[in-house]
């Protein structure tokens, strides 16, 4: 499983705050929310299982002020992309986003990861 690794690379950077699909009710920003939303799959030639995996992850970041949030989703952009347990692949840019009913920034941004299974 690669989430224990987004977890610990992603925590180091929002005080351990990474949640996976939703935050807690309560939580205090910033924070980083986590989810699988699809993957490419790995196979040969012959259609043999490899024992790797591949998954398209999207990373939510939450904070007060819009520069944070972003500021933040950049810090966790370079950080998956060179830790060497995780080395992701980003997909395109970070799209910025904001929750009235919560009044928080958000920005978040897709990246794809493979790992052994």
């Amino acid at each position: 499983m690669i989430e224990p690794e987004i977890v610990r690379v992603i925590g180091a950077l929002v005080g351990g705050k990474v949640f996976p699909d939703t935050a807690p009710g309560g939580t205090t920003p910033p924070y980083a929310i986590y989810q699988q939303i699809g993957g490419r799959k790995i196979s040969t030639l012959e259609n043999a299982p490899t024992g790797r995996r591949n998954g398209r992850f999207q990373i939510n970041v939450w904070a007060k002020t819009r520069a944070q949030a972003s500021t933040l989703s950049r810090a966790i952009e370079v950080a998956l992309q060179t830790d060497p347990a995780v080395f992701a692949d980003p997909i395109g840019e970070l799209a910025s986003d904001h929750d009235d009913a919560v009044q928080l920034y958000g920005a978040v941004q897709d990246f794809s990861i493979s790992w052994d299974d």
